[in-house]
């Protein structure tokens, strides 16, 4: 498994080398670059709202976290948009959010979420915060959240959903309050579930380990966590795709309610228009039945 960072590696990871455009989907009202942190950071997010939406909706949301090795990324770069115009051609409201990076150059994706960890998966958090305290405004029903994410995203994703009772990776500054961060479904696509199994290569103290421990999804599994989607490519060379299958036995022994994709010739870093597999046909029903019902 490659840790180095080339820039072809940037590209597949789910980063992309230049500055991505501002977002396109079509069929969705666009709020560009709401600030849903405190005052100073300069993270922020886009909201796509179906046009064609009754007056009085209340719509679910997906909450999209971008990937690029814990170090790159935007919310606004060409997955983000397919994620987007798919669910909101589904009557979903979708949220794609810009979170805690670390600095780029570290070398290894273990350095990357090291210097941004617990700052990334708090991001996360504050977002469904943000959109709970303010629903009525966005037209939004806050018992109808979901974090979905790809690559880095993926696992920053689970990770959220999965710490929801753990108050030292709640935030609590980020001015909303005591509201909650819960979220009723969790996707992850492609994500690092194992921290340990995934880097270890570069984790050699216990402090490592430790942090190891402490950032894995796997480590959190609970009969209480949200039912939650995974889809991974058995020809991921970034990630490979016993991550998803490490995450998914976990889920079975504690028996939470999952549905896990394994597609036969899938690489890295993949959307909606992924060839060798029809996405929508396992992931829309999945998201009808936890957000929709």
């Amino acid at each position: 498994m490659r840790n180095t960072f080339s820039l072809c590696a940037l590209l597949l990871v789910g980063g992309f080398a230049s500055a991505a455009p501002k977002p396109t989907v079509p069929g969705a009202e666009i709020l560009s670059d709401i600030a849903y942190l405190p005052e100073g950071r300069t993270e922020k997010l886009d909201l796509y709202l179906p046009k064609e939406r009754a007056k009085d909706a209340k719509l679910p949301l997906v909450i999209f976290v971008h990937g690029g090795g814990w170090a790159k990324g935007d919310k606004a770069d060409p997955r983000s948009n397919n994620i987007g115009e798919v669910l909101v051609s589904e009557s979903y409201a979708v949220a794609s959010i810009n979170y805690k990076l670390a600095p780029e150059g570290l070398g290894n994706y273990h350095a990357n979420l090291k210097a941004a960890f617990p700052q990334n998966v708090q991001d996360l958090k504050s977002a469904v915060r943000f959109f709970r305290k303010n629903a009525d405004k966005y037209h939004l029903d806050p018992d109808r959240f979901a974090l979905m994410g790809a690559s880095a995203g993926a696992h920053l994703a689970v990770l959220a959903a999965y710490t929801q009772a753990d108050v030292k990776l709640e935030p609590t500054d980020d001015g909303h309050g005591d509201t909650s961060s819960a979220v009723r479904a969790v996707v992850g696509l492609y994500g690092a579930y194992d921290w340990e199994s995934f880097q270890k290569k570069f984790i050699k103290t216990d402090e490592d380990k430790q942090l190891a421990r402490q950032v894995s999804p796997k480590t959190w599994v609970d009969p209480r966590d949200p039912p939650t989607f995974l889809i991974h490519g058995t020809e991921d060379i970034f990630v490979n795709v016993s991550q998803t299958e490490l995450l998914a036995k976990a889920l079975d022994d504690k028996k939470v309610p999952h549905k896990t994709v394994i597609v036969q010739g899938a690489p890295h870093s993949f959307d909606f228009r992924l060839k060798q597999h029809d996405m929508k046909a396992d992931l829309l029903p999945f998201l009808a039945e936890y957000l929709k019902k």
